[in-house]
């Protein structure tokens, strides 16, 4: 593999192409139905370019990239953890992949999510805010640790891991920020949303001073290979 190959992974565009085919026929549906505040061609452009960051950051050469240069693989890092995600919520997913339901599945599942307590509760108790935050930054700080940063890259089903983790750990994380629908534990103030981006941000520029000073190189991949 050079720097300028086109990673062309299967298994990583098959569900992306199923994710923005399903998305579009349930934004196609609600646009003929009139429902244009929900279905607008601000929600698809958003949502297309989020699609689009994903494809940059792991089927384009900046994949490739990523293989050699550090800083290359930190942008990719970001694709996936600070664009994409926000992105993907602010294109309103829940409410537009509904669409694409049966009739009878589509009005029956939010009535059964309303009624089933334990349900409820355990979706509450999973996406608290309190949590995605901290699985969000522990995920962030395992992967770029010394030990699994190198394995990551020497592996590539570690790799592949790496980048699923942090894709949807992120999603979790921005889904309160966006406070996109279903909105489970209300909707968040905003100066509440802003020091919980703030507190999450700080931890790259924690990792940044740390990388910078440090008295020995942490990544000794790039080490190995050709410059």
């Amino acid at each position: 593999m050079t720097p300028f190959t086109w990673p062309w992974r299967w298994e990583v565009a098959l569900p992306l192409a199923l994710w923005a085919g399903l998305y579009t026929a349930g934004w196609y549906r609600l646009y003929r139905r009139g429902r244009r505040r929900l279905a607008s061609w601000w929600a698809l452009a958003v949502h297309t370019a989020a699609v689009l960051a994903v494809v940059l950051a792991l089927l384009t050469p900046v994949y490739t990239w990523s293989r050699y240069l550090f800083s290359v693989n930190m942008a990719h890092h970001m694709l996936l953890l600070m664009v994409a995600p926000p992105l993907f919520w602010l294109a309103r997913p829940f409410p537009i992949l509904l669409w694409t339901l049966p009739r009878g599945v589509r009005q029956r599942l939010p009535r059964g999510l309303a009624s089933g307590r334990a349900v409820r509760e355990a979706i509450r108790w999973l996406t608290n805010p309190g949590l995605a935050w901290l699985v969000f930054a522990a995920t962030f700080w395992t992967w770029h640790t010394p030990e699994m940063y190198n394995a990551a890259m020497r592996r590539l089903f570690l790799e592949d891991l790496q980048h699923a983790t942090f894709f949807f750990t992120a999603l979790l994380f921005w889904w309160h920020v966006v406070a996109a629908a279903p909105r489970w534990h209300g909707r968040i103030s905003y100066g509440w949303r802003i020091g919980y981006v703030m507190a999450a941000l700080a931890q790259n520029e924690i990792l940044a001073v740390a990388i910078t000073f440090a008295n020995t190189l942490w990544y000794t991949y790039y080490q190995e290979v050709p410059r």
